[in-house]
């Protein structure tokens, strides 16, 4: 018999491991009723020794058919039963009845196991995907996520069916053998041989099954990444009329994917093909060996080839259902490599009430780098940041604006210095804690397909009506949502494509401003709105002066005219900071030079400008 390689010998070792941990009761339970539909499957074969004598069929019985047929005579005897044709047919029935009801409760617990383990592994790992930290999310693909939740995870729920038909199996071919050892040795030596032969014949095949799937594994990974891309990219697609080079993409992936699926078919079609020519061989030997050689008699046969015709099915079952786990414990092993890594990056976020926030952010000697020291994106940051107050974080595109706002957020952590809100490091201790005083509006919006209502609640669950409108007023989107066909109850559509640009961020900035944050973080959330709308907003954050910290992330100058602070970064670094008033009017500064490059001009110096000419 071929020995499995080292790598699915271990994987094999792993799912064995998890099944035991997460289902031991159940898989317990499982073998038990499979022993006993096995040894009620045995009984009722051995019945027919009885019944066999009594229809006619005679001869001289020895070995086991002897001891059955005495045993059954007294035990008929001992409860008063005329061993006839009647009665033994009616516990023949019986026993059948018996076997069918262990046998459906055996498939029921099958059906408990193989979805509460496909559970257990599925809970598992979007545990493990959504505590990552940020960094290790960002940089894995959002289709690898996906597959392996699904996909992958659906094919181990298959290869839990198989190894369990694969443990039944086992059992019942167990007992048949057993029967078939007792009445005639010589015919049950030759049948195993010939399975042993069988199964080393179709090594090959075996090897086949754990390549496939591999294979398999790799291709729909690819496939559901294909599927990603152009779903997230549809828009631009149809505007570059690009639709005909995906779908060459996709049917490509689909043909691979397809081929190597029809691959494993003709892999596990081989095999039965195999068993059916060999069983065929294999019984015309056992049935001449038996009259020719052996002269077992007639009685004994016939239970023989009763025996052996079932047996040879479970024999070629066991093999199937071996190949089956081989093909989906690469399955395995990539959904096991992703939660390992996914675990490796936990936050080390733990559980705590909100952080009081009083006093000051604080960012003393911060720097990150995304990689290597190289590759740094914020270099010696030192900033305090006071409460109820507004600060804009302004500078050119990748001058490290958003990792700062991820720094603050507590996304990401300092690859050197420290941050501290009213002097509490903000570490794993006080992480949650602090995000749960902030309200973030990102410069993409995310909304659910579903209301403007369970968008909203989608921030803050318990929220009331008063209070979703109140957060509505101070995003400024009341008008517009009423305005909506069925107000606050309109359905948006996948990522809110039924709204504009600027709706889809005030919808975002009203949810924020429900969870009523201590400290509200906007990176560029007026960037896609309108000069009337961005206005509206802005007037609307005014009125939040003083009573919570804002912190704003632009571009725009006209966002960050009324903050109290401007904060300029060039490349990772603070270059400059002061008022709207101070760094404008100093010819020589960054932000100076920034302006006049976007040709900006505050009203008042446009007022003054027209009065002169």
């Amino acid at each position: 018999m071929p020995q499995p390689s080292d790598n699915s010998l271990t994987l094999a070792q792993a799912y064995l491991r998890l099944l035991l941990a997460t289902q031991g009761k159940r898989v317990a339970t499982f073998l038990a009723l499979a022993c006993s539909v096995g040894a009620i499957g045995g009984a009722g074969l051995l019945m027919l020794v009885p019944l066999l004598k009594l229809v006619g069929v005679g001869g001289p019985q020895r070995g086991l058919a002897q001891s059955a047929s005495t045993y059954l005579a007294a035990a008929f005897q001992r409860i008063g039963a005329p061993l006839s044709l009647g009665t033994v047919l009616i516990v023949f029935v019986v026993l059948v009845l018996c076997y069918a009801l262990l046998n459906r409760w055996m498939q029921i617990v099958r059906s408990q196991l193989e979805y509460s383990f496909t559970k257990v592994l599925q809970d598992r790992l979007f545990s493990a995907i959504t505590s990552a930290d940020w960094s290790f999310f960002v940089q894995a693909r959002s289709s690898d996520f996906t597959h392996a939740l699904t996909s992958n995870l659906d094919r181990v729920s298959g290869g839990t069916f198989f190894f369990l038909r694969l443990l039944s199996t086992t059992v019942l071919a167990s007992v048949h053998l057993a029967l078939a050892v007792s009445l005639s040795p010589a015919m049950s030596v030759i049948c195993l041989a010939c399975f042993l032969l069988l199964w080393r014949v179709l090594g090959r095949q075996n090897s086949l099954a754990l390549k496939t799937g591999e294979q398999v594994t790799a291709l729909t990974e690819s496939f559901y990444s294909q599927i990603t891309d152009h779903l997230d990219g549809m828009k631009e697609v149809k505007s570059l009329g690009a639709e005909q080079r995906h779908r060459a993409a996709f049917e490509s992936k689909t043909s691979a994917l397809t081929q190597t699926r029809l691959g494993y078919t003709r892999t596990s079609e081989d095999t039965k093909f195999v068993y059916a020519a060999g069983s065929a061989w294999a019984l015309a030997a056992m049935l001449y060996s038996a009259v020719a050689l052996l002269q077992v008699p007639l009685a004994e046969l016939t239970i023989l080839i009763f025996i052996f015709s079932r047996l040879i099915p479970r024999l070629r079952d066991f093999h199937v259902s071996y190949q089956q786990i081989l093909n989906t414990l690469p399955a395995l092993a990539s959904a096991l490599d992703l939660q390992q890594r996914c675990e490796a990056a936990a936050e080390s976020a733990t559980e705590s009430a909100v952080l009081e926030f009083n006093d000051s952010i604080e960012l003393q000697g911060v720097s990150f780098c995304y990689g290597s020291a190289a590759d740094r994106a914020l270099s010696e940051i030192d900033l305090r940041i006071p409460a109820r107050r507004t600060t804009a974080i302004v500078g050119a595109s990748g001058a490290g604006k958003s990792t700062l706002a991820d720094l603050l957020l507590g996304l990401l952590m300092p690859t050197e210095g420290r941050i501290t809100i009213d002097g509490t490091p903000l570490d794993g201790t006080s992480l949650a804690g602090w995000r749960r005083a902030i309200g973030y509006v990102p410069q993409t919006t995310f909304l659910l397909h579903d209301t403007i209502r369970n968008n909203l609640l989608w921030g803050m669950p318990n929220a009331s009506e008063a209070e979703l409108q109140q957060s509505l007023r101070l995003a400024a989107a009341d008008e517009f949502v009423a305005g909506l066909p069925n107000g606050i109850d309109t359905v948006v559509a996948d990522r809110g494509v039924r709204l504009s640009g600027g709706e889809r961020q005030r919808v975002a900035l009203a949810r924020a401003l429900l969870r009523q944050p201590s400290v509200l973080i906007l990176d560029e959330a007026t960037s896609a709105l309108d000069t009337e709308n961005q206005l509206r907003i802005q007037r609307a954050i005014r009125r939040l002066h003083g009573e919570l910290t804002i912190i704003i992330i632009a571009h725009r100058f006209s966002t960050v005219q009324t903050a109290d602070r401007i904060v300029v970064l060039d490349s990772g670094r603070i270059v400059e900071s002061g008022s709207f008033e101070e760094l404008s009017r100093q010819p020589a500064s960054r932000f100076r030079a920034m302006m006049d490059a976007e040709g900006f001009r505050p009203p008042e110096t446009t007022a003054r400008a027209a009065e002169m000419e």
